[in-house]
């Protein structure tokens, strides 16, 4: 029943933004700044975003799975992204705790800990980068509206103190189950240099996305590339929890609404957020069948 009703949603997502386009051609089609330098730069951030997030994650991983190689690990994490876009919600995240744990011996309760600390990470880092680039702005002159100044603050703030507050609520535990939970999350508090390095790259990942969601809705909206930025800071959670495969169609309506609650056409947000996807799934996978051919054609040749 649960699937049904989770495709029966997607068709109608789907289908309501077709609609819309349809509809409202204009806005939609407006890409006269949309140059193949521009696309190229979108593609090469979008994919640099990415690669940020993996290295974070493996980073952090390696705590508990030492020998867990950061190629290999890209190769997993590629295919739990192919997979989650057309599979189930959480199917991405399934393929890399099964592999983990056939491979590494890594509990899924331990890798489960390990990604809330990402995700959290990746949720602060947006907050930042969606801080400074409301600054710039203040700095040139555009005041920014008071409820999204109130989203930023709450961007970063809510989740550095879950961040902060967690290991207070794991000392709630009783199961046995929640205690190692806690034991992985000390763990990662007691070695500062991975932390920081997941930190770190988290907020170059947030960066880079910035980058190239700003510039490609400044292509498409004509408005400041920083704007387009903090749309896409403030969307970060549509890409951390999953409803339906890929959270396609919510994603888009979600920076759709962002879009027009800023001044610009909804329109301009759907067709943004559709090409900054497709942007992904190409980046994405283009890198990995490259690194899997270079793997291939640098295997040594048994005799």
């Amino acid at each position: 029943m649960k699937r049904i009703i989770k495709a029966a949603s997607a068709v109608l997502l789907i289908g309501s933004l077709g609609w819309y386009l349809f509809a409202n051609q204009h806005d939609a089609m407006q890409l006269e700044d949309l140059s193949p330098a521009i696309l190229a730069m979108v593609i090469c951030a979008r994919l640099a975003a990415y690669l940020m997030l993996v290295f974070s994650t493996w980073w952090a991983t390696r705590l508990l799975a030492p020998n867990l190689g950061v190629v290999e690990y890209f190769k997993v994490s590629t295919n739990g992204f192919a997979l989650g876009m057309v599979g189930l919600p959480g199917s991405c995240y399934a393929v890399k705790t099964v592999y983990l744990k056939q491979h590494h011996r890594l509990r899924h309760q331990d890798f489960f800990v390990i990604s809330v600390v990402i995700g959290l990470l990746s949720l602060i880092s947006a907050g930042i980068v969606a801080s400074a680039a409301a600054l710039l702005l203040h700095a040139e002159g555009q005041v920014l509206p008071g409820w999204l100044q109130v989203a930023i603050a709450i961007l970063l703030v809510a989740p550095l103190l879950a961040l902060v507050t967690l290991d207070r609520l794991l000392n709630l535990a009783v199961s046995t189950r929640l205690a190692d939970m806690k034991s992985t999350y000390q763990a990662l508090l007691r070695e500062p240099i991975r932390l920081s390095g997941a930190a770190l790259a988290q907020l170059a990942r947030s960066a880079f996305s910035l980058l190239g969601f700003g510039l490609l809705f400044q292509a498409v909206s004509g408005t400041h590339l920083l704007v387009g930025g903090i749309m896409d800071a403030l969307s970060t959670l549509l890409r951390l929890v999953y409803l339906l495969p890929g959270n396609i169609g919510i994603y888009e309506w979600g920076v759709g609404a962002l879009a027009g609650w800023l001044g610009a056409s909804i329109a301009a947000g759907l067709v943004a957020a559709a090409l900054y996807r497709l942007v992904g799934v190409v980046a994405i996978t283009t890198a990995a069948l490259a690194v899997r051919l270079a793997l291939r054609l640098t295997r040594p040749v048994s005799t």
